[in-house]
């Protein structure tokens, strides 16, 4: 668990990454995927960013309003479809990376 027993953050923990420099090349896109991945580590970023979400997430159950809004300009794509991540990109842990999506067997 991430955050204490009971916060609604540790079952949704979705940050959205920085624009991708170049959206059409998949080296860039894991970079930018990874630099997001440091920074979700980070206690300092992490700590006000679940008790920020925990909010929100139970004040959207309260109100019965959907979990993931819709922004103009914005798009939620499903990853499930297939990528080879371990010989195409490299996150920081060369041949090691797997892709796992919530109720999705790995990939």
């Amino acid at each position: 668990m991430i955050a204490p027993a009971g916060v609604v953050s540790n079952t949704i923990f979705m940050i959205p990454s920085a624009d991708f420099n170049d959206p059409l090349r998949l080296s860039q896109i894991a970079n930018t995927i990874r630099r997001s991945i440091l920074r979700a580590r980070d206690p300092k970023f992490l700590e006000p960013w679940l008790a920020t979400v925990d909010v929100l997430m139970r004040k959207n159950a309260r109100e019965n309003l959907r979990a993931c809004g819709q922004f103009p300009n914005e798009v939620i794509v499903n990853s499930s479809l297939r990528f080879d991540w371990a010989n195409l990109v490299d996150f920081g842990y060369t041949n090691k990376c797997r892709c796992y999506v919530p109720r999705a067997s790995p990939l």
